[in-house]
């Protein structure tokens, strides 16, 4: 029986783990928690951005046709992030808000908060968690929405140019310009702290620090066949325990971190991959409804712990809000991905597949 490479949606879970860390501190009005020298939210972000690139590259080689490629694609974001929008503006709101209710629903920033649905992210509703130390943000995770959509309309434009190289070497060469180029962009941003770029409400050159773990996924995929073999996890851990004896404030580790922390996941990820069967494993595909959930539910707890005067250590709200993230996520996926899935394969089924040879490097 062929079961599925687990190793990717557990390290998924992982990525979603530190996320909910680095925020958990920040809604605490405590330090972020640091691991090699970056803030744990951060690197659980690079993760996912890292095995995005993997995955939606996969997806496109596996089936290029765009109508299907397009409903794949929004079906896994759009349904589950309406469920969150609406439920947190229009049911968790009103209960968490200081405003009376009808002043709650009346207020234009309300309906404003719906410009989520459209990927035009808006982090605050009307009067609600006010009073937090991380003030006003209903959704901080929200951000990456744009720019991991983004990057699906950037895929199969690159693929097809991509294919239409026919020499090998030059593929390679424009593959890895284009990562050098964008790796370059992300340093020199880096390098000119404050600096900031915001289109469609959201700030790209903070996107700059994680788009290139998009760019690595995406060109290794393309080149899976070549590079997997050089994948190995025991150098992999060898070599990012040899960053801990790094400055971390060295332009040199900032460079040499991004391809070695790539190296590392993809390692994980696919050096002999856990693989078991079962029902039960299905329930561990919740990382994109911790995403949605987790931050609110973060600032839910934080808030009710501060309005009932509770003293309760970062490491028992950090639990609690991690249980009740992990819930959210499971409900998520249950009875709004898996439905709306099946109902995406139905559409698919009348949609006839196109499959092109050659889509990556052999």
């Amino acid at each position: 029986m062929h079961h599925r490479n687990h190793s990717v949606t557990l390290i998924r879970l992982i990525a979603a783990l530190l996320v909910l860390s680095g925020h958990m501190s920040y809604i605490m009005g405590r330090s972020p928690t640091l691991l090699w020298g970056h803030a744990v939210q951060g690197l659980g972000v690079k993760i996912f951005f890292l095995l995005g690139g993997v995955l939606i590259t996969k997806s496109w080689l596996s089936d290029p046709h765009p109508l299907r490629y397009a409903i794949k694609r929004f079906v896994r974001i759009w349904p589950s992030l309406a469920a969150f929008v609406v439920l947190a503006a229009l049911v968790f709101g009103p209960m968490l808000s200081r405003l009376p209710a009808a002043e709650y629903y009346a207020n234009p920033s309300l309906w404003a908060y719906f410009h989520n649905l459209r990927l035009y992210i808006v982090y605050v509703l009307p009067g609600v968690f006010e009073t937090n130390p991380y003030p006003n943000a209903v959704n901080g995770s929200l951000w990456t929405l744009p720019v991991e959509v983004f990057m699906y309309l950037f895929i199969p434009v690159f693929c097809f140019l991509f294919q239409k190289i026919k020499n090998r070497r030059a593929g390679a060469a424009v593959c890895s310009g284009l990562c050098v180029a964008v790796f370059a962009a992300s340093v020199g941003l880096s390098l000119a702290p404050g600096t900031r770029l915001v289109f469609y409400a959201t700030d790209w050159v903070a996107a700059m620090e994680v788009l290139p773990f998009y760019f690595i996924g995406m060109v290794y995929t393309l080149f899976e066949e070549k590079l997997s073999k050089y994948l190995n996890l025991p150098v992999a851990i060898l070599l990012m325990i040899g960053f801990s004896c790094f400055d971390f404030q060295a332009p040199l580790y900032t460079i040499f971190f991004t391809p070695a922390f790539a190296y590392l996941i993809l390692s994980f990820s696919f050096v002999n991959p856990i693989s078991f069967g079962g029902k039960w494993a299905e329930n561990l595909e919740i990382s994109y409804g911790i995403y949605l959930w987790g931050f609110f539910i973060q600032q839910t707890v934080e808030y009710l712990v501060l309005k009932w005067g509770l003293a309760v250590p970062f490491a028992a709200e950090l639990l609690v809000c991690t249980a009740l993230s992990a819930l959210f996520g499971w409900l998520s996926m249950k009875f709004v991905e898996k439905p709306t899935q099946e109902i995406s394969r139905e559409i698919l089924k009348r949609i006839p597949a196109k499959h092109e040879k050659g889509a990556a490097v052999r």
